[in-house]
């Protein structure tokens, strides 16, 4: 089994950030399309994500957690 799983791997690995770049774009350009719509990379789920504006990811949580010094675990 580890062998198919090392040849799977390589197979979905080939050329990959190849083709992202070709239909992306840079990962620059990729990543100011998506701050500048973030609901666009969605896709199909956009639906579930009504209103998120003021809303905190749990990145933004840990950082607010670890610059006041509060100890814990952030659950998310």
């Amino acid at each position: 089994m580890e062998k198919t799983s090392a040849i799977n791997k390589t197979a979905w690995e080939y050329r990959a950030y190849e083709f992202w770049n070709q239909r992306d774009g840079s990962p620059a350009d990729k990543a100011k399309a998506i701050r500048n719509d973030p609901k666009a990379s969605l896709k199909k789920h956009q639906h579930l994500f009504k209103e998120v504006t003021g809303k905190k990811n749990c990145q933004s949580l840990r950082i607010e957690r670890a610059q006041s010094g509060s100890a814990g675990v952030t659950r998310c």
